[in-house]
C-alpha cells in the first residue's frame, strides 16, 4: 500500500461521505490479472496495490480525482472520475512498446519515484527473460533467478540454489500455491517451470509476509498463466534440445479463459542410435488452466502441472521421477473492502527405479525384478482474507490444514511387495492460522507486522519408531497405531518490516523474521540426486528454525535511468541437520540414526546496480557473505565453513537494443568455489586400505565463473502473429567449472601417500543454441 498523507486531512475524512473503489488490474491485450501493479490517487498522493489475485480496494472520500493504474513494461492508464458512490472498476493495460528492461523490480514505482515497497523482494519480467542466454538456447527461470544479489547456484549442471546460505531445502517453491518438492529436470540442468506458461514470479528473501510458511530461507511464488480472454493464440517453439506448445483462448463464451502449455526433449531419439542400444533420457512437463467467472462476486480456477523425468537403458533399468499438482480455487468478494480466496491443493513427488535382475522389469508389467520408491503427498486447504478498511491500513489472515504422507525409501519385489530393505512410512498433520497488518504512521513511515503459528503432528503408521544412543545403535521401540500422536510440535513465527521514506527517491528498511520449518531434504550421496529424501521432524528430528535480520537502502535516479539498493543482512539457522562421520546410506537402515544436528549462520553484504532505460540496459549484483557450522560430533564440535560458504558471488547482466527488432545480451557470473569434504590419507586393516575423513568440508574446488551470449530478433507473421529467433553461446570461453570432485582410490598406493582428488566438469566446453518461435 502507498500513501503520502494519512493524517492531514483525517478529520476531513471523517465529516464527509466515503466510497470504496475496487476492482482488478488486467492485460488489455489478454485479460490476465496483473499482480503487484500500482493504483495511484491524485490529488490525495494516497494508492495501493494489486494483490496476488490482482484486486485492489481503497476507500476514499467523495469527490473528484484522478486515477493512475501502473505496472512495469505497460502503458500508464488514466481515468478521471467522480466518487459518489462505491465502484467497481476493471482496469485494462496495455503493454508498451518501449517497455523498460526491467528484469527484477525491488518494490514497485511510480512516476514521483520509489514507493514504500518489500525490502528483499524481486519479481521477473518474463518477456525480458527471453532475452537472455540460457543453456542450449532454452530459457530458464532458476538461470535468472542465481544472477540476483544474495542467490547462488549449487554448481554446473546442478538445479539448486542457495539463498544467503541456506540449503536448497529451505527454499519455499510454490506453483499457483502448490509447492515443488523436486524443481529440477535432467539431474538438475533445467527446472520444471515452462516460461511460456508463467504470468508471475515473485521472489522474497529479506521480509517474507506471514502468508507464507515451511521454509527457512526464501519464497519463490510462481503463477501460472490464466488464458487469453480476447482471442484465441495458439504457439509453437523448436530449438536443439525440446519442442514447446502453448494454446489459450476464451471459453464458455466471456465467462472464462483457459491455457494449456507443454515441451518435451527428444535428445533421446538421436541419442538411441549413437549409443547402439535402447537409451532412453528426457523429460516432459504440461501446465493446464482454467476459470470461470461465476458472477462479479465469485470466480473459479483450476490448475494443473504434470512432469517427469524418464531414464531407461533397454529393459533392465528405468528410473521415473516427477510432480504433479493440482490446485482448485475460489476467489468471493464479500464486499467492496472485503476480499477472500479458498484454495484446495493436491501436491506429489514420486521417484520409482525399477531394475530387473534377471533380465527383464517395467513398472507397468513387473517381472523378477527391484522396485525403489521415495514419495512425498501432499492435500492442503487454506483459506485467506484481504481487508482494506482505510488507505493507510490493510490487514490480511487466514488458516491452513495439511495432510502429509512420505514414503522415505521402499523396496518391493515383482509383484509390488516389500522386500523388508526399507524405512517406514511417515505421516505427518499440519495446521496454522496467520494475521498481518500494514499500516502507514505518517507519509515518511511503513510498518508491515504479522504472526504465523503452527502445530505440526507426528502420526504412527502401524509401525514401530526406535531410539538411539549417541553412536547411532537402536536402545528401545515403540509400536504406534496408525493416526496415532507421535510428537506435537508448535511453533510462533513473528514477521516486522519498518520502512522509512527520505524522499520520493530512497528509503531505509529494516526488517526481522523467524521461519520453522517441519519438512527437510535428506540428500542422497550423488550429486543433485532426485532419490533425495523428503523427511518430516519426527521424535528425533527437531523443527528446523531461522532468525533474520536484515538493514536495506534502495535509491532511483533522479531521471530514473538508474536503480541501487544495498542490504546488510545476518541469520542463525538451529537444528541443522548432517550425516554423522561414517554413515551407513544404503536402503534399509535406519535414516535418522545417522542424523547428527548442530547450527549454521550467515552474514553479509549485498549490492545491486541497475540501468532501466535507453539503448543499453541490465544490471550488475554483488554479494559478500559468510557461512558457518556448528555441530557438536562434526570436527570436535569446531565451527567449520560450510558447503554453501562461498564468500565471493558477482553477475553482470547486459542488454542492448541494436534494432527494433534485434536485441543482444550477455551475462557473466564468478563465484569462488564450493566446498567438498574429501578423505585426508588412507589407513590399513587387515590388508584393507581404508579412506581416513578428518574434517568436514576440507577442500575448496576452483572458482566458478562463465561468459554467456546471445541475440534475439522479434517479427510479426503475415497475419500479426509474432515469431522469434534466437540463437545463443553458452560458455564462451569454454570454462572447465567443476561440478563434483573425484578421490582417485588405487589399493597399489602406498598408506602413507595423500589422496588425489580430481574436478569434474560436466560443460567443459562451448555449447552453441538456437531457438525458433511462432504464433498464430
Amino acid at each position: 500500500l502507498v500513501t503520502f498523507d494519512p493524517f492531514k486531512k483525517e478529520n476531513q475524512r471523517h465529516s464527509r461521505l466515503e466510497y470504496t473503489l475496487n476492482g482488478f488490474l488486467s492485460d488489455a491485450s489478454t485479460g490476465e490479472e496483473l499482480i503487484g501493479g500500482t493504483i495511484y490517487i491524485t490529488p490525495l498522493n494516497q494508492g495501493c496495490y494489486t494483490n496476488a489475485y490482482g484486486f485492489f480496494s481503497i476507500t476514499l472520500p467523495e469527490g473528484d480525482y484522478r486515477i493512475e493504474a501502473t505496472y512495469v513494461g505497460y502503458k500508464k492508464e488514466v481515468l478521471e472520475l467522480s466518487l459518489t458512490e462505491n465502484k467497481n472498476l476493471k482496469i485494462e493495460l496495455k503493454p508498451s512498446d518501449l517497455a523498460l528492461k526491467e528484469v527484477v523490480v525491488i518494490g514497485e514505482k511510480d512516476d514521483e519515484g520509489i514507493v514504500l515497497g518489500d525490502a528483499g523482494s524481486s519479481r521477473i519480467d518474463l518477456r525480458d527473460l527471453n532475452d537472455l542466454p540460457g543453456l542450449l538456447g532454452e530459457k530458464d527461470l532458476f538461470g535468472t533467478l542465481r544472477l540476483l544479489p544474495g542467490i547462488q547456484g549449487s554448481g554446473e549442471g546442478n538445479g539448486g540454489f542457495s539463498v544467503r546460505g541456506g540449503t536448497s531445502d529451505q527454499n519455499l517453491i510454490l506453483l499457483d500455491e502448490a509447492p515443488i518438492y523436486n524443481p529440477a529436470h535432467l539431474m538438475g540442468i533445467f527446472s520444471v517451470f515452462n516460461p511460456y506458461a508463467i504470468n508471475d514470479v515473485r521472489l522474497l528473501k529479506s521480509h517474507i509476509p506471514a502468508d507464507y510458511r515451511g521454509r527457512l530461507s526464501s519464497v519463490v511464488d510462481i503463477h501460472m498463466k490464466e488464458g487469453n480472454e480476447k482471442e484465441y493464440k495458439y504457439t509453437g517453439s523448436i530449438g536443439l534440445l525440446m519442442a514447446r506448445f502453448t494454446a489459450e483462448g476464451p471459453i464458455w463464451g466471456d465467462k472464462g479463459s483457459f491455457m494449456i502449455a507443454g515441451r518435451r526433449t527428444y535428445h533421446d531419439l538421436w541419442m538411441r542410435p549413437l549409443s547402439g542400444n535402447d537409451l532412453r533420457l528426457y523429460f516432459y512437463d504440461l501446465n493446464l488452466k482454467t476459470n470461470y467467472k461465476i458472477n462479479e462476486n465469485n470466480r473459479l480456477f483450476f490448475s494443473v502441472y504434470l512432469g517427469d523425468d524418464v531414464f531407461r537403458i533397454e529393459k533392465d533399468f528405468r528410473v521415473v521421477w516427477g510432480n504433479k499438482t493440482a490446485t482448485l480455487r475460489w476467489n468471493h468478494l464479500f464486499n467492496e473492502r472485503l476480499f477472500a480466496n479458498t484454495t484446495f491443493i493436491f501436491s506429489d513427488f514420486d521417484f520409482d527405479s525399477s531394475t530387473d535382475l534377471s533380465g527383464l522389469v517395467d513398472i507397468e508389467n513387473p517381472s523378477t525384478g527391484l522396485l525403489m520408491r521415495t514419495r512425498v503427498r501432499d492435500y492442503h486447504l487454506k483459506q485467506t482474507y484481504n481487508f482494506y478498511p482505510r488507505p493507510e491500513h490493510v490487514f490480511r489472515f487466514g488458516w491452513n490444514l495439511i495432510h502429509h504422507t512420505f514414503i522415505p525409501g521402499k523396496l518391493l519385489d515383482e509383484l509390488l511387495e516389500p522386500t523388508g530393505g526399507e524405512t517406514s512410512n511417515r505421516f505427518a498433520f499440519e495446521s496454522s492460522f496467520f494475521a498481518a497488518h500494514d499500516m502507514h504512521l505518517s507519509e515518511n513511515w511503513l510498518i508491515k507486522y504479522g504472526i504465523h503459528g503452527s502445530l505440526f503432528l507426528v502420526l504412527g503408521g502401524n509401525d514401530h519408531i526406535y531410539y538411539y544412543d549417541q553412536t547411532g545403535a537402536r536402545t528401545d521401540s515403540v509400536y504406534f497405531a496408525t493416526g496415532e500422536i507421535i510428537r506435537k510440535y508448535a511453533g510462533i513465527e513473528p514477521r516486522l518490516s519498518i520502512t522509512r521514506k527520505f524522499s520520493n527517491r530512497d528509503n531505509l528498511t529494516l526488517t526481522y523474521a523467524k521461519t520453522i520449518q517441519y519438512l527437510q531434504l535428506l540428500p542422497s550421496a550423488f550429486i543433485n540426486n532426485p532419490a533425495s529424501t523428503w523427511f518430516p521432524s519426527s521424535h528425533i528430528i527437531r523443527p528446523q528454525t531461522s532468525h533474520q535480520v536484515t538493514l536495506g537502502y534502495f535509491r532511483d535516479s533522479k531521471d530514473d535511468q538508474w536503480e541501487m539498493s544495498a542490504e546488510i543482512f545476518g541469520k542463525i539457522r538451529h537444528h541443522q541437520i548432517a550425516y554423522r562421520d561414517g554413515a551407513r546410506l544404503e536402503l534399509g537402515s535406519d535414516i535418522e540414526s545417522q542424523l547428527i544436528f548442530g547450527k549454521s549462520w550467515s552474514y553479509g553484504v549485498e549490492f545491486m546496480l541497475k540501468k532501466r532505460l535507453g539503448k543499453w540496459s541490465g544490471w550488475t549484483s554483488w554479494t559478500l557473505s559468510r557461512t558457518k557450522n556448528q555441530f557438536e560430533d562434526l570436527n570436535e564440535g569446531e565451527v567449520f565453513n560450510s558447503e554453501y560458504d562461498r564468500p565471493l558471488n558477482i553477475s553482470l547482466v547486459g542488454l542492448y537494443d541494436l534494432s527494433p527488432k534485434v536485441t543482444l545480451s550477455a551475462t557473466w557470473n564468478y563465484s569462488t568455489g564450493k566446498l567438498v569434504t574429501v578423505p585426508a590419507g588412507k589407513y590399513q586393516i587387515d590388508g584393507q586400505i581404508i579412506d581416513y575423513y578428518h574434517k568436514r568440508n576440507n577442500f575448496r574446488m576452483s572458482d566458478f565463473h562463465r561468459l554467456d551470449l546471445a541475440i534475439n530478433w522479434n517479427g510479426e507473421t503475415k497475419k500479426g502473429g509474432k515469431k522469434s529467433f534466437s540463437a545463443a553461446l553458452y560458455n564462451v570461453y569454454a570454462r572447465k567449472n567443476p561440478s563434483f570432485v573425484y578421490v582417485q582410490e588405487n589399493d597399489l598406493i602406498d598408506v602413507d601417500t595423500q589422496n588425489k582428488a580430481w574436478e569434474v566438469s560436466l560443460l567443459p566446453f562451448v555449447v552453441p543454441a538456437f531457438n525458433f518461435l511462432i504464433e498464430f
